[in-house]
């Protein structure tokens, strides 16, 4: 988590949507702007290691492609998966997702290839615009 402060004499700078953006700055399909992702994990799981960032990243990830499409995922997302589940992905970039999704990292098991890893979601705290805007 990240916590900023400002005087209340010089409001923060905002950015304008007008503006470019440095290519190496990722942003978000407007799509999922209005979502947020709040982790928590297993006492001995640690989501700031390589492993837990990959982890929140590729999570990350799937629900961006579900709503904004496969290119408009995390750098790198596309390239790492099979090519066979990116073709699955069903995007429906009509629907927009809002709200504060909360997952938790329950395990992580190391297999031959690398690792897998469980993680819970609690859909209670967020909302999907659908096609007929309700």
């Amino acid at each position: 988590m990240l916590v900023a402060c400002t005087s209340e004499t010089e409001p923060a700078p905002q950015r304008s949507p007008s503006l470019p953006v440095d290519a190496s700055e990722y942003q978000a399909p407007e799509q999922v702007r209005n979502a947020t992702y709040v982790w928590s994990a297993e006492p001995g799981i640690d989501l700031l290691d390589n492993r837990g960032k990959l982890i929140r990243a590729s999570h990350e990830s799937m629900m961006i492609a579900f709503y904004g499409g496969i290119e408009t995922t995390y750098p790198g997302f596309s390239n790492a998966i099979d090519p066979r589940y990116a073709r699955r992905i069903n995007t429906i970039a009509t629907r927009a997702l809002v709200g504060t999704i909360r997952a938790h990292l329950l395990q992580v098991h190391q297999t031959e290839k690398g690792f897998n890893a469980t993680v819970c979601i609690q859909p209670s705290h967020y909302a999907v615009r659908r096609d007929d805007g309700q």
